[in-house]
């Protein structure tokens, strides 16, 4: 079988790639809900939940989630090695 080998960062890398991508994903079907379900309020309901940049706030904090644990990781990786 055919492995793959990925350098140290690029195990990062992918995992924030991830994260963002499953976020995004979300917040897309959010909208198609929103505007399929909801057509004349699609706006209003989009709106109830924090504002116009309530998409790119909730991206934003699935990236931040995903540099926390990762430093988690990191640190005990770290820790254990020692």
């Amino acid at each position: 079988m055919n492995k793959i080998q990925f350098s140290n960062w690029g195990c990062w890398v992918l995992l924030i790639k991830f994260t963002l991508s499953i976020s995004c994903l979300y917040e897309l079907i959010e909208c198609a809900v929103a505007d399929v379900f909801f057509p004349e309020q699609d706006f209003a309901y989009l709106g109830t939940q924090g504002g116009i940049w309530d998409a790119q706030k909730d991206m934003f904090m699935a990236f931040c989630g995903a540099l926390i644990s990762m430093l988690g990781i990191y640190l005990l990786k770290r820790m254990r090695n020692k």
